[in-house]
């Protein structure tokens, strides 16, 4: 069960969110902590020492299976962190913290190769330095408009940095970056694997890193405006975007040509309330 998962690992990323004093906080909180009658505290002098990783440990072992996270969020509560508790407990009916761990190991993976297939360390750290900052400001609200860009395309030449960028956006997300607090899911689509794809539903089409077969898509859907969904390399797509609006599907159940699906995701028919951000080769740009 997903709560069973954030006994596992899920309770770590959360105590990787609070930052050196809210983490003092937390420990200081944590060695009143009991979870009924027969239960133990955890000794102060292990609890004061632990980092974030072993703190979880020692509240595995005294608070087992789902005491720990019940502890948890009590303790966030007495904090304050009202978007903590919130986000924890819409993902532990969301199974969302198994698809951030997922993520997180599937998109760390991608950029271990971009290393071993030569592209630089510096190169990379370059990307991660000017990319980051440029990224995280990108759906900020417009200062004379008020209004949140919904659709973001970035431009460039072959070899800049695009996809590594974007994938680096997700292993952020993964790992609790300010596009956790934007975006409550994050989903990415990359041309090629979508040119290899025949017919799906939506649903299908986007869980593919789902961690489970079965997963809380409808729930997911239900709130638009909190999802992002990347597009990469928009110009090796081997679709041809001219199927009348009309014909376009909304609904995320049924199955049809993948084509028809990102066509209608990118023309704001289905999910019009979601955020794209899309990559493309500079020559590409006329083609949607």
């Amino acid at each position: 069960s997903s709560s069973s998962f954030f006994s596992d690992l899920g309770l770590l990323l959360y105590l990787e969110e609070l930052n050196k004093e809210e983490l003092n906080r937390f420990k200081s909180l944590l060695k009143n902590e009991t979870t009924g009658p027969g239960s133990c505290r955890i000794p102060w002098s292990e609890v004061k020492k632990a980092k974030r990783e072993d703190l979880a440990n020692l509240m595995n072992k005294y608070h087992p299976g789902e005491q720990a996270w019940g502890v948890a969020l009590k303790i966030f509560g007495k904090m304050n962190l009202k978007d903590l508790c919130e986000r924890a407990n819409a993902e532990i009916n969301c199974d969302g913290a198994e698809y951030r761990v997922q993520i997180r190991e599937t998109f760390c993976i991608m950029l271990d190769k971009n290393h071993l297939l030569g592209e630089s360390e510096n190169f990379c750290h370059e990307i991660a330095q000017e990319g980051r900052e440029l990224l995280e400001r990108l759906f900020d609200e417009d200062v004379r408009t008020g209004e949140q860009p919904q659709t973001v395309i970035l431009q460039g030449a072959a070899g800049v940095g695009k996809t590594t960028l974007v994938r680096m956006v997700m292993l952020d997300w993964a790992q609790g970056s300010p596009y956790q607090q934007k975006f409550t899911y994050v989903f990415y689509l990359n041309a090629r694997e979508m040119n290899q794809l025949r017919e799906r539903s939506f649903a299908q089409m986007i869980s593919k890193d789902w961690p489970r077969i079965e997963g809380p898509i409808e729930r997911i859907l239900s709130q638009p405006s909190s999802l992002l969904f990347i597009t990469d390399s928009f110009d090796e797509l081997n679709f041809a975007f001219e199927e009348p609006e009309c014909v376009l599907c909304t609904d995320w159940t049924q199955v049809h040509p993948v084509s028809f699906l990102m066509s209608s995701l990118l023309r704001k028919v289905k999910l019009p309330e979601s955020s794209l951000l899309v990559t493309t080769k500079l020559t590409a740009c006329k083609k949607n």
